[in-house]
C-alpha cells in the first residue's frame, strides 16, 4: 500500500464504517485524493463500499481477511502487516450488513467466500457448484485458504455438483473437508456457485478475467432456496 492508502485503511480499521466526510476529517486528506485512494483500496479488496439508506459508508476488511491478504500480496512487508492487524485488535466493530452487496474481482470474491464460514451461526452451507469452473477461476485459493479456514471454524457443507474428475477427486476427501456430496449432470457447465447459509444467499460467477459475486441477506429468499436445494438433494446421486 502507498502511504495515503495506509493512512485511510488505518483510520477505517480504528473507527469502523465511515462516511467520506468523517474519513477526510480523520486523515486530513482532501476529498479528491481521498476518493482516489478509496477506489484503489476497493480494487485491492481491502475496503468495501456500503449503501445504507441514502448514505455511502466505507468499511475496512476484518482482521482474519487482512491476514490472508498479506500472505498473498505483501509478504515482503510483514512488519507493516503486523502493525495493521494490531489496529483491528484495539477496537473491533460489527460487520455492517445491507440487503445486498456485490464483490467484483478475484480478491473481492475471496472475501465473499470468507464470509460464508466466518459469518455463519448455523455452521452449515448448502452449495451448488460447478467445480471445474471454480477451480479453473480461483486457482489454489480453495485448497490453500478457504477449505482450511472453513474446516477449522467447524462449518460443514452439503454439496451438489456435476459428475466430473474434480468431484470424484474431492469425494475421496469429503470427510476431512466436512462435506457430504451428491451428484447430478444437471449442474454441469453452470459457471457459478450458489451458497445458502443462515439467512443469506451467495452467488459467484466464475469468469477467468473478472469473477464477481453477491450476497443477498433475506430470510424469505434463503428459506425458499433451502426448499429448492432439499428437492434437488433428494433427487441426486450419492
Amino acid at each position: 500500500m502507498s502511504e495515503k492508502e495506509r493512512v485511510v485503511f488505518e483510520a477505517l480499521a480504528s473507527f469502523g464504517p465511515s462516511a467520506v466526510s468523517q474519513i477526510a476529517k480523520d486523515t486530513s486528506l482532501n476529498r479528491t485524493a481521498l476518493y482516489h485512494t478509496l477506489t484503489l483500496l476497493e480494487e485491492k479488496g481491502l475496503v468495501l463500499e456500503i449503501k445504507k439508506n441514502d448514505t455511502t459508508l466505507f468499511q475496512s476488511i476484518s482482521e482474519d481477511e487482512f491476514v490472508l491478504w498479506t500472505k498473498r500480496k505483501i509478504k515482503t512487508l510483514e512488519d507493516d502487516a503486523t502493525k495493521l492487524v494490531q489496529s483491528f485488535k484495539k477496537k473491533k466493530h460489527p460487520v455492517l450488513h445491507s440487503g445486498i452487496r456485490y464483490f467484483e474481482g478475484k480478491e473481492a470474491v475471496k472475501k465473499l467466500y470468507g464470509e460464508t464460514w466466518r459469518e455463519n451461526s448455523e455452521k452449515q452451507i448448502l452449495a451448488i457448484t460447478d467445480y471445474k469452473k471454480a477451480y479453473e477461476t480461483m486457482g489454489e485459493f480453495f485448497d490453500e485458504d478457504y477449505f482450511p479456514y472453513r474446516v477449522k471454524a467447524g462449518v460443514s457443507v452439503e454439496s451438489l455438483l456435476p459428475i466430473d474428475k474434480y468431484g470424484k477427486r474431492d469425494k475421496g476427501r469429503a470427510k476431512e473437508l466436512l462435506r457430504e456430496m451428491r451428484f447430478s449432470d444437471v449442474f454441469k457447465d453452470l459457471g457459478i456457485e450458489i451458497n445458502i447459509f443462515d439467512d443469506k444467499l451467495a452467488i459467484v460467477a466464475f469468469d477467468n478475467k473478472e469473477p464477481m459475486g453477491m450476497i443477498l441477506k433475506n430470510r424469505i429468499i434463503s428459506d425458499a432456496f433451502r426448499k429448492i436445494f432439499a428437492h434437488l438433494w433428494q433427487n441426486s446421486r450419492k
